[in-house]
């Protein structure tokens, strides 16, 4: 099994896909090397991972696309990016991040890793539209530990990127 691996300064990010995740818990059954195949950091989160592929991340007319942030200099991993809700037929995705090695924080590495998460959506993904510039707001969007949140709405479309990527 090989892993689609895009490479930047100073990262690997490793593209973990629907077909590949279910490839991956088809395939291997012990935690241990579940945890090494998918760069997780614990138990919990493969078995959160675990339970969300099998509950459905898919439909027929929705993905995701996942990208794993390892570290060049430790092969650690110290972060996530990832395209989620995806729709196909619109060509527009969500996208979210994190970076939780502290280690690795305030230093670039997720303005590194989303330039080159950005152009895999528009080219190899063929989308047209992400969230970046702030459009809207919609009040008590989502809810975490029993408390509602508000959520802002931002975008990004793909001749913006395209203009932006000229200028460099």
């Amino acid at each position: 099994m090989e892993i689609e691996e895009i490479k930047t300064k100073r990262m690997v990010l490793r593209v973990f896909t629907p077909d590949l995740y279910r490839l991956i818990f088809t395939n291997f059954t012990k935690s241990e090397e579940l945890l090494q195949a998918l760069n997780f950091t614990s138990i919990e989160e493969l078995e959160l991972e675990r339970d969300k592929h099998f509950k459905g991340t898919c439909t027929y007319n929705k993905s995701f696309v996942k990208f794993k942030l390892i570290a060049t200099d430790s092969n650690l991993p110290i972060g996530n990016c990832h395209f989620h809700t995806w729709y196909l037929q619109h060509q527009r995705a969500e996208i979210g991040y994190d970076l939780f090695n502290e280690a690795y924080k305030r230093k670039g590495y997720m303005s590194e890793a989303m330039e080159a998460v950005l152009h895999y959506g528009f080219t190899r993904m063929n989308l047209n539209r992400f969230g970046f510039s702030k459009e809207g707001y919609l009040r008590e969007h989502h809810k975490s530990e029993e408390v509602f949140h508000d959520s802002f709405i931002f975008s990004l479309l793909k001749k913006e990127f395209e203009s932006n990527q000229t200028i460099k």
